[in-house]
């Protein structure tokens, strides 16, 4: 058996938001919060 996670909303392409910094940029990626989800079992 294996499990597989997909996190989303975890920071852009640009790797943002970066810890500890206050530009616009990561102020509006923080705002988003962290999702995880997993593919539905197949029967």
């Amino acid at each position: 058996m294996s499990l597989t996670i997909r996190l989303t909303g975890t920071g852009g392409a640009q790797l943002v938001p970066v810890f500890g910094c206050d530009c616009a940029a990561c102020r509006r990626a923080a705002l988003m919060r962290p999702t995880a989800a997993a593919p539905a079992a197949r029967r």
